[in-house]
């Protein structure tokens, strides 16, 4: 293996590792809302709860096992496509090698609205 794929490598898991973060805080902002709810008595403790179940044995499981298998270019394109990473941050070399699933995640994205 080159020095080069072995960097490429390594940026793409880098990568891959900052757009769980930022979908997985996303998804935490919504639980929290759920929080605040709690803290209000507008949610009972038993709803929480479940509430709280529900995010870890769905979301949270469904991100953990879509960033830990798999192409990892795919998760960046598809990051990319939802905001998740800026252009800038994958930087000019990858983002022209990324082009073809870039295309791809935008034309599913466009076909789901």
């Amino acid at each position: 293996m080159t020095t080069k794929s072995k960097t490429k490598k390594r940026r793409l898991r880098e990568l891959a590792e900052l757009a769980y973060r930022r979908e997985l805080d996303r998804e935490l902002a919504t639980l929290d809302k759920h929080f605040e709810s709690w803290r209000k008595g507008e949610t009972t403790p038993w709803e929480l709860g479940d509430l709280i179940h529900k995010f870890h044995d769905g979301r949270s499981r469904d991100l953990y096992v879509y960033y830990t298998r798999g192409d990892r270019s795919d998760k960046v394109a598809r990051a990319i496509v939802i905001g998740l990473l800026s252009e800038a941050e994958v930087g000019k070399d990858l983002l022209e090698e990324l082009g073809p699933m870039i295309e791809y995640h935008r034309e599913a994205d466009r076909s789901e609205e």
